[in-house]
């Protein structure tokens, strides 16, 4: 048990999970209260909202799904900097 959640407090510092985050959030959020939703795009203005597609709101959370699977292939250097200091020290 104690090798699961080794260096459990830098997971935050992780780009998949911040983007993993903010997708489903997002996503949820629209999901949950349509209405805002339609104000949101309500505010926006005519120009702006002829060049987005309609189903904008989907392929926004989709795409920053798709992101944090990527970012778990790129190699974050401070997150390793940190990981060899931490077990250098004692």
């Amino acid at each position: 048990m104690d090798r699961l959640f080794y260096r459990w407090g830098e997971i935050r510092n992780h780009w998949s999970l911040w983007l993993a985050s903010t997708g489903t959030a997002f996503v949820s959020w629209f999901v949950a209260s349509p209405e805002t939703a339609i104000a949101a795009w309500h505010m926006l203005p005519d120009d702006l909202k002829a060049s987005l597609p309609h189903n904008v709101t989907a392929q926004l959370g989709i795409g920053l799904l798709i992101l944090s699977v990527l970012a778990k292939f790129v190699n974050q250097q401070r997150l390793k900097r940190k990981a060899a200091q931490a077990v250098k020290a004692p």
